[in-house]
């Protein structure tokens, strides 16, 4: 999935390394290397430096200061300058990383796949051998000609101030870090065609990183794209690269939820900013109910996701809507929905309500779990702050006896309330009270409950949603009133993988303790705060009946049907 802080890949730029794709080796053909292996050994780079063609003859020479063309390089400096105060400049400083393990990240969301020399071994070393190729032959051309890096030439600092000693002596045309970038972005995209709008996306953006810290020229950057789709081509010509080729495309077919062969989920499991699943089981499907990940005010409407074995996933738009919900204004949020008698109910929160008539939960009904969902009441359900509890993050539960209880609440304060028989109203507990307080060490939001084995397990999330400690805790009681002590955390950021993991939800599959957490990720290249995507992951009990702590992955789940 295509981040929204990525630079959009041009059109132009495409055609241009299509044709150099094209030509180069001919180039190659000429200089009569192509026709004999050259690979330097069996880990370092496919070709012996001295064996690269002569980049010159298809690379021009760096524009100069006097130069009018210069102007466009000025200009997107000037550009670099101004984003370094915003996310996208956070973002570019920690691009400025080349080791392998951080450019492999780069493209795990991409191809839904961690790269690893332990988890993808062919994948890695195919990968690892190309960039030392291109890398070799950057170094040929950017000691041909030698030029100036720009904050050297304008006497500024950069956005990544601890490398400016290091780097200031060595030459900017052209880009290494783009070069590198680029050559995986090449090779991954015709690995995996099917993803090689977001997989160009994430190279693209890495070599655009450089010109805003100030490290690069924007003629830079262009040109060793056009370099690294050169040593590409070359690197055909190679029979150890062809055969390290098909072992990793072999390798991702097995493994990445977009190979032909997958029979995993993968994870996100689907593309798009999404967040606060509801995983329900409607008969012999999975749903996933999630909140639209955007600001606020874009916040009218939620899609929803269905699936057979939860791996291959149909989306569904506009489930609920603001046309069908007249008070609806912003802020629609972490749906709950149930399924009684044919009847399906979703539970919502709207507006981000702070004072009593601004919004609150409301309730829509639909005969299809597709929706259309129309509001049942025309207000909402609870409109006001009840124990210090904002009326938002509403789960429904219902017990073995058919009663049906539903808790709610955010601003660290956690609810229950008591749905009545037509599920669109509550009724009094026993004691004659309408709301009970139960918010357990730690909580801030996103309840959920589950019952296993008599037992109930009530869960819920810590921390900020937009930061990275975001995390599910859980208890367990004899009772669904509690009361509710804090065991610890089932899930938490990986920051290898991702950060904020949370407002999760569970599932149970065909298997007598087959269960399933679905939860919101932020992805480790964002760092905007509504950029979330929704993930899943097995989660098992140990022998005592406690949950144990969830590992995070990029390849989630087996195929599993009901």
């Amino acid at each position: 999935m295509a981040s929204k802080n990525m630079t959009v890949l041009k059109k132009s730029d495409s055609i241009i390394l299509l044709v150099l794709t094209i030509a180069i080796p001919a180039l190659v053909s000429s200089c009569g290397t192509a026709s004999k292996d050259l690979s330097s050994s069996s880990s370092g780079a496919y070709f012996q430096t001295a064996d690269l063609p002569d980049a010159s003859a298809y690379i021009p020479a760096p524009l100069k200061p006097d130069d009018p063309r210069f102007a466009g390089d000025k200009g997107y400096y000037e550009w670099g300058k101004a984003m370094r105060g915003r996310t996208r400049g956070k973002i570019a400083k920690d691009d400025a990383a080349t080791s392998m393990d951080y450019m492999s990240k780069l493209f795990e969301e991409a191809i839904g796949l961690k790269i690893s020399k332990e988890h993808t071994p062919n994948l890695y070393h195919l990968l690892s051998r190309a960039t030392k190729t291109s890398a070799a032959s950057n170094r040929k051309i950017k000691s041909y000609y030698n030029r100036i890096r720009p904050y050297v030439e304008f006497a500024e600092p950069t956005g990544v101030p601890e490398d400016e000693e290091s780097h200031r002596k060595s030459a900017s045309y052209p880009s290494g870090h783009t070069t590198r970038g680029w050559t995986m972005a090449l090779i991954l995209s015709e690995l995996l065609p099917e993803r090689s709008q977001d997989i160009l996306e994430a190279g693209y953006r890495y070599g655009a990183s450089r010109v805003i810290v100030g490290y690069h020229y924007q003629s830079d950057v262009q040109e060793a794209r056009a370099a690294a789709s050169g040593i590409v081509a070359v690197l055909h010509s190679s029979d150890e690269f062809r055969k390290d080729m098909k072992k990793a495309k072999k390798e991702i077919d097995a493994l990445s939820r977009y190979g032909k062969h997958s029979k995993v989920s993968g994870n996100p499991l689907f593309t798009g900013w999404y967040a606060d699943p509801e995983a329900v089981v409607f008969g012999k499907e999975y749903w996933i109910y999630p909140t639209w990940s955007r600001p606020y005010d874009e916040q009218l409407f939620m899609d929803a996701f269905s699936s057979k074995d939860l791996v291959h996933w149909t989306r569904h738009e506009r489930v609920l809507a603001k046309e069908n919900i007249s008070w609806l204004r912003r802020a629609l949020w972490a749906p709950s929905v149930i399924e009684r008698d044919g009847t399906y109910y979703i539970y919502f929160g709207a507006n981000d309500m702070h004072e009593k008539g601004e919004g609150g939960i409301g309730v829509a009904v639909a005969d299809n779990p597709a929706g259309p969902f129309k509001d049942a009441l025309g207000h909402p359900l609870i409109d006001e702050v009840i124990n210090g509890a904002q009326p938002i993050d509403q789960f429904v539960f219902k017990d073995d006896d058919g009663t049906y209880y539903m808790y709610y609440g955010g601003w660290r304060h956690c609810n229950m309330v008591k749905l009545g028989n037509d599920l669109t109203s509550l009724v009094p507990f026993e004691d004659g009270t309408m709301f009970k307080e139960i918010t357990p060490k730690g909580y801030v939001e996103g309840p959920f409950m589950l019952k296993r084995d008599g037992k109930y397990y009530f869960m819920w999330s810590e921390g900020g949603w937009t930061g990275p400690d975001y995390h599910v805790a859980y208890a367990i009681s004899d009772s669904p009133y509690g009361p509710f002590e804090r065991i610890g955390t089932i899930l938490e950021s990986d920051t290898s993988i991702a950060t904020g993991a949370g407002h999760h939800s569970v599932i149970k599959g065909r298997g007598k303790d087959e269960y399933y957490i679905v939860y919101h990720r932020h992805p480790l290249d964002s760092y905007d705060g509504n950029d979330r995507v929704v993930c899943i992951e097995r989660m098992y009990f140990d022998t005592d009946g406690k949950i144990l702590p969830v590992k995070i992955t990029f390849e989630g789940v087996p195929a599993s049907k009901l």
